[in-house]
């Protein structure tokens, strides 16, 4: 059956009486009544533990904080673990009395895939595990022009590379591999290391990658727990000794219980052999949860935003994921008179001509006005009041496209295709459309694409002016914004992104208290320097 890629297969069981190295194995699942017989009925207290251990012992604390290496305690908590979770199992096996540097020139070293903007975890090791070679691998790790990357050069033992981990490779004579929160595959991390011997494996999933590292070339994880002093929703963790098949690996001389001073708060987890309803059932509740989670934060943060920097009497079309238009309703709800949004008038349509060289799209979009009534029959059924948002129809928007395909493969190149709108009434008169407002449209239309290619991301935002500009609504003012964005991405205010010079944008930022999966929710206000006009281009004959 396939897994789940957002759904963990392990199941917590009760502290210490169920826990063994085989009962978290692939390779020796347990029996599904048994293993549901000792799921625990209640959460384990989140502890300190980490905390308490990294302000009040360990030595390097301060040389971490210096070097800015952590933005929160949620960060702090998940490189400890890491490291608690090798010293603990797996750095023992693969100790000696020997230096880092080893024969053929080749050293012993912690691979860490995923640390994020700073090698963070890879410093905890090379600050720690002495005789280790620390390597911090992500495309996302600041370059070394900025002040703060500057000083992990003076880290002794850590290698910062800035690259995916796919693109790189690493020789080694030994090795521990461990992945934070990283989104690639075990095999993907591992077929960057080229060493005599791989100690062990270590990951800490998350996201969409619980279901995608949930074994090692076939085998199962040697071990798997949660640890509770991981200040994180995603605390799970999975270890592997070695990294042999499953048929191969001896396990005898590790002792993977739970039962050390160093393991408190860690409880261990059993793989459940789940049926296609019950995985369905588990996917389904983490949805409604992420979704309700989600349309939380936007209610919180939204008004008040939006209020801040926009006038109630202001046009506002707005593009929003939520089925029920959450973010129509909350406009509505605090006064604004003038709230649009948009739905298909037609599919789109794609032509071919100049010899098959060139291509054309057309998309037909009705622009509708948003009003609110009270809905009694509604309000009677659930036990409460619920608006009723009605659509009124103002016109129709055409966007009509332009397009090359390139000669190698007949595929189209997206860096030339431009974009033009249009707009027609349908009998009431032009709204003058003012501001643009994304309550998280893009998101989730855009993280489906590589982050390396912001090229569409910047399209979507030209696209959303020109919206504006073909109701003749482009604005002097420069205090009222024509897009605001609300998002958890943090780097959308990057010259890549809204700042970039084609955009014309200034962009002012505001990370809200609000908080989505643990990252705090952010909302870009983009103000035109000047005025964006739509000239009609000239049809060839």
């Amino acid at each position: 059956m396939a897994s789940s890629r957002h759904v963990s297969r392990w199941r917590l069981c009760r502290p210490l009486e169920a826990c063994n190295s085989s009962a978290s194995s692939l390779s020796s699942l347990p029996n599904t009544l048994e293993a549901v017989a000792k799921l625990s009925s209640s959460t384990p207290p989140v502890s300190l533990r980490y905390l308490n251990e990294f302000v009040g012992k360990l030595h390097c604390a301060s040389a971490l904080l210096d070097h800015g290496l952590f933005p929160d305690a949620k960060e702090i908590t998940e490189s400890m673990a890491m490291f608690n979770a090798v010293r603990r199992y797996i750095e023992p096996l693969g100790r000696n009395k020997g230096t880092s540097q080893q024969k053929n020139g080749k050293h012993d070293g912690i691979v860490v895939v995923g640390d994020g903007n700073t090698p963070r975890t890879a410093a905890m090791f090379a600050f720690r595990m002495r005789g280790w070679t620390s390597y911090s691998v992500d495309p996302a790790m600041e370059d070394g022009t900025s002040e703060r990357s500057k000083g992990w050069a003076d880290v002794s033992n850590l290698v910062v590379m800035r690259n995916k981990i796919e693109d790189v490779r690493i020789a080694l004579r030994r090795t521990i591999v461990v992945l934070v929160h990283a989104h690639v595959t075990l095999e993907q991390a591992l077929s960057a290391v080229q060493a005599e011997q791989i100690c062990g494996v270590v990951t800490l999933p998350c996201c969409n990658w619980y279901g995608q590292q949930e074994s090692l070339f076939g085998r199962g994880p040697d071990l798997v727990y949660d640890d509770f002093s991981v200040l994180s929703d995603h605390r799970e963790i999975r270890l592997w000794v070695g990294d042999e098949p499953g048929s191969n690996v001896n396990t005898a001389h590790a002792d993977l219980s739970l039962a050390s001073s160093v393991m408190k708060g860690c409880v261990c987890k059993e793989f459940m052999t789940l049926g296609e309803n019950e995985l369905v059932r588990d996917v389904s509740l983490l949805i409604r949860e992420e979704y309700m989670a989600e349309e939380q934060v936007i209610s919180n943060c939204l008004p008040s935003a939006v209020v801040s920097k926009l006038g109630l009497d202001s046009h506002v079309l707005v593009f929003g994921w939520h089925p029920r238009r959450l973010a129509v309703r909350l406009l509505l709800r605090d006064g604004y008179t003038n709230v649009y949004t948009i739905s298909l008038a037609d599919d789109l349509s794609v032509t071919i001509g100049d010899n098959g060289k060139r291509g054309n799209k057309t998309l037909k979009l009705q622009l509708q006005k948003c009003t609110s009534n009270l809905d009694i029959e509604s309000g009677n059924a659930e036990g409460g009041e619920e608006e009723n948002v009605e659509l009124h129809l103002c016109g129709y928007f055409t966007l009509q496209s332009s397009f090359a395909f390139s000669n190698a493969d007949n595929s189209c190149d997206d860096d030339e295709e431009t974009v033009t709108v249009s707009y027609v009434s349908a009998g009431s008169p032009v709204p003058p459309l003012a501001c643009v407002l994304d309550a998280g449209f893009i998101f989730r239309g855009f993280r489906g694409r590589a982050k390396k290619t912001p090229i569409f991301f910047r399209h979507l935002c030209r696209t959303f002016d020109q919206l504006l500009a073909a109701c003749g609504s482009a604005t002097d003012n420069s205090r009222s914004p024509s897009l605001i964005c609300l998002t958890p991405r943090k780097q959308w205010r990057k010259k890549k992104f809204l700042a970039h010079a084609d955009l014309n944008y200034d962009v002012l930022s505001i990370a809200t208290k609000e908080q989505t999966r643990g990252t705090p929710m952010y909302v870009y206000f983009c103000f035109q320097r000047q005025t964006i006009s739509a000239p009609e281009r000239p049809k060839k004959d």
